[in-house]
């Protein structure tokens, strides 16, 4: 149970960190919602702040976290993608790990890695945007 999980962390902790594996700070989780929930912006925006508060407790520090709506115009393939940026890459890597394949409601999400850039663009253009508990950085 919950020491094997803890195990679990702290092996994964120990384990080297190198980012030529194609990984960032940003996350990127899919299949967190259905069309029905975009529709909703109250219900979106309380996911995306439960996620966010998830991650910070399960994982590590949060710098901001984006969901793509349908208002937000033409981003083909990206809507209801929730981004969420880490402080640091290792928390991002965990949390690609423990939540990938993991069921909400019902749903298996999906996670992947987002470039930094690629991520400040979708945050210039998405409305649903929260800031996490971590000091935004420079970059």
């Amino acid at each position: 149970g919950a020491e094997a999980l803890k195990a679990a962390i702290e092996a994964a902790k120990q384990v080297s960190i190198s980012s030529d594996d194609g990984s960032t700070t940003v996350v990127c989780i899919s299949n967190l919602l259905t069309d029905k929930e975009l529709q909703d912006e109250q219900e979106s925006s309380d996911v995306l702040e439960d996620t966010k508060d998830k991650c910070e407790e399960d994982f590590g520090l949060v710098v901001s976290a984006v969901l793509v709506m349908p208002a937000d115009g033409d981003l083909p393939g990206w809507t209801g993608r929730l981004m969420v940026r880490f402080a640091e890459l290792e928390h991002s890597k965990m949390a690609a790990e423990k939540l990938h394949g993991v069921k909400f409601e019902g749903r298996p999400v999906a996670c992947s890695f987002v470039p930094e850039k690629v991520y400040q663009d979708f945050k210039g253009k998405c409305k649903l945007t929260i800031l996490g508990s971590a000091p935004p950085r420079s970059t």
